[in-house]
Parts: C-alpha cells; structure tokens; sequence
C-alpha cells in the first residue's frame, strides 16, 4: 500500500516537472543585444515619422514609431517624456503576431554623463506581411518592472 502511494507521488511528481519544462519551453523573446541590431536602419534621418502607441513607466515613456527610411517603412522604439541615465528601452520585433520575437536591446540612456546621447533603438523595416508586428518597451533605472506597448 505505501509503495503504491510512493508510486503515485512520483508519477505526480514527474508530471508536474514535465509540465513545467513544456512551458519553459514556450517560445519567448530571442535576445538581440545591441550588437546584433546595429546594423538595422539608423532612424535618426526617418522622414514621415509618427507615434504609434506609447507606454508610460513612471516618469518616461515608451514610444513605438513609424517611419521612412530610405523610401521605406520601418518601425523602432524611442525613449521619451522625463527619462534619466540608467532608463532602459528595447524594442520587439515577432514575425508570428507576437508568439516568440527578437529584442534588439535593451539600449541603457547614458547622454546625462556625456556618454551615448541616443533614445532610440535601431529600426526594422516593415512589410505587407500580417504577422510582422512589432512593441517598444522600456524600465526604469534600477527597476525590474518593464513596460511594452502592445503588438502593432
């Protein structure tokens, strides 16, 4: 009767661990530190540029934007509002409506210390494409709460 019951809880035990490795498992973001956007557009020259959605992380905001580059549409996210040395933002890019994506970033704002003035990351050239969507999403220096817009 007690090894039926040890049986049991093992058989419980090792479910719930598969359980647990499948969502682990679940696609999620797939980092692209800031080295591995670099070479995506530059939208600092982008003409036509508007602001698509926003989210606001205490006295900041992430900003998702749009814009010409080059004759052609792209997407990146901006820094805005009161933001500081340290403010973190990134931008997510999903070619699956969001399930699973890459994150170029985070970008760290450092222009306060005279170091890289930028609030903006790289931009990723939109298409026709449905499910090429894209979030801007930002935190607070020394925060572990982040904030994203959501997908556009």
């Amino acid at each position: 009767m007690e090894m039926d019951m040890l049986r049991k809880c093992l058989i419980g035990l090792t479910a719930a661990v598969g359980l647990v490795a499948v969502q682990l498992a679940l696609p999620g973001a797939a980092s692209a530190d800031p080295a591995n956007c670099s070479s995506w557009p530059n939208p600092v020259n982008a003409t036509s540029t508007y602001t698509v959605a926003s989210v606001s992380f205490s006295r900041a905001r992430a900003e998702l934007r749009f814009g010409n580059i080059n004759g052609r549409q792209a997407g990146w996210a901006r820094l805005a509002g009161a933001f500081n040395n340290g403010d973190q933002y990134w931008l997510d890019v999903s070619s699956t409506r969001g399930n699973g994506w890459i994150q170029c970033g985070p970008f760290t704002y450092t222009g306060d210390g005279g170091g890289d003035p930028r609030n903006f990351t790289p931009a990723h050239y939109t298409s026709s494409d449905p499910n090429l969507v894209f979030r801007a999403c930002g935190k607070t220096a020394g925060s572990s709460a982040s904030w994203c817009t959501g997908w556009q």
